[in-house]
């Protein structure tokens, strides 16, 4: 009985752990010994599911480029050892999107920290997408001031780093479209510049403030 009620309390931290990780924000996955993804939360699902530059195929972690795949196969590999795994690393996929490369930080888990089915995860990869936080950010500084939908997609695209003619050509429209919703942009955020406004979303300026 004493066995039994042990289970079913690992069982219960098994499955808090796992609700934990799918309300992150950022990707999560948890790697078994093999190398393969026993868990991905949602974050890191919409990451992945694109297949722009990384995604997850029979199981694994596979970038696009083979150089860049084989530097991911080898930290993964590293790290999910079993007896003396390494201490992790990071490397960074590119996006044939040409949208900033994802960055992978792949690090060994404490033994038996959750469980997925019957494997015991031995290693969690982090995908960090540098412009989705900037996009959120954006989105919540659009909100704030009152962007319509089209000078919303124009600022998420300034402050992912395009220039104005690379956002006119991703959005199919015409570049002086696009200044006319930059220079708007510009008068709703009080940001004078382009650059003004790329620092106003990374400080968080104009987001509402928590009630």
């Amino acid at each position: 009985v004493d066995i039994r009620l042990r289970l079913e309390e690992v069982d219960l931290r098994y499955q808090a752990a796992l609700d934990f990780l799918a309300r992150l924000d950022h990707g999560v996955l948890l790697l078994l010994s093999d190398g393969r993804v026993g868990f991905a939360n949602q974050a890191a699902a919409a990451v992945l599911a694109p297949g722009d530059g990384l995604a997850c195929r029979g199981g694994r972690l596979v970038a696009a480029l083979p150089e860049e795949h084989a530097r991911l196969d080898r930290l993964i590999g590293a790290t999910t050892t079993r007896g003396h795994p390494s201490p992790g690393g990071e490397t960074t996929v590119s996006r044939a999107s040409g949208r900033a490369p994802l960055r992978v930080i792949v690090a060994p888990l404490p033994v038996a920290t959750v469980r997925a089915g019957r494997d015991t995860p031995v290693a969690a990869a982090f995908l960090e997408d540098p412009e989705g936080a900037r996009t959120e950010a954006a989105r919540a500084l659009g909100q704030t001031h009152g962007l319509t939908p089209a000078e919303q997609r124009v600022a998420e695209l300034i402050v992912s780093g395009c220039s104005l003619p690379e956002a006119a050509r991703r959005l199919g429209v015409s570049l002086h479209t696009v200044r006319t919703h930059a220079a708007r942009i510009r008068h709703k955020t009080g940001a004078h510049t382009q650059t003004a406004l790329v620092a106003m979303v990374a400080s968080g300026a104009g987001r509402p403030r928590p009630r």
